[in-house]
């Protein structure tokens, strides 16, 4: 795992672009997406222990801590899934020459969702924000 590591921070020091952090990035967010569906299966397998044990699980997970991790999910779930888009349209409609203008709005409309998404997992901004 470390010689991997090491490997990406050296093909990263040396082909230093956006397109290389987006691809670091995507790796990131692939590996963070399984690590969560892992704890998943773990907070949903506590329902076989009674309706008590998952009941208590769930009212832990209701909490500020777990609702900034909730949000970091999802960011994490729309760069994967926008990136892995740019990633099927430059190899399959040949825009190799776009991928820096496409690596941008990948992260533009990222950040355009986590901003609007706040509204949804955090109560407090939803509460102090007024249409």
């Amino acid at each position: 795992m470390i010689r991997i590591a090491k490997g990406w921070l050296r093909e990263t020091s040396l082909n230093f672009n956006p397109e290389m952090l987006s691809f670091l990035a995507h790796r990131i967010t692939g590996l963070g997406v399984v690590l969560f569906l892992f704890g998943h299966m773990f907070s949903l397998g506590t329902r076989m222990l009674g309706p008590d044990a998952f009941n208590k699980t769930m009212r832990a997970y209701d909490s500020s801590l777990f609702h900034f991790f909730e949000w970091i999910l999802f960011i994490a779930c729309v760069f994967h899934g926008l990136n892995g888009l740019r990633i099927i349209a430059v190899d399959i409609l040949s825009l190799t020459r776009k991928q820096r203008e496409l690596t941008f709005w990948v992260v533009a409309v990222t950040a355009v969702l986590a901003a609007a998404a706040m509204l949804f997992f955090f109560p407090t901004v939803r509460d102090a924000v007024t249409f």
